[in-house]
């Protein structure tokens, strides 16, 4: 559910990636509230693994690609 909230917005020569603190699907907790459970119980909230940002990165630029060729 984390990664389908992330948001972009592009900018001049750069693109912001954030992810909102918006409710979760089928709960009421937000994206804060979730990120302070886990780190309180020792998980890092969205440390990513080198593969998992390469994937991110993969489909942001999928993503800004089609959204060019509009």
């Amino acid at each position: 559910q984390l990664l389908e909230s992330i948001k972009w917005i592009a900018g001049k020569a750069k693109i912001t990636v954030f992810i909102p603190n918006s409710n979760r699907k089928g709960s009421k907790a937000t994206n804060l509230e979730v990120a302070k459970y886990v780190t309180e119980g020792g998980r890092p909230f969205f440390n990513l693994s080198d593969s998992e940002i390469r994937q991110v990165k993969r489909e942001a630029v999928k993503i800004i690609k089609e959204s060019l060729k509009r």
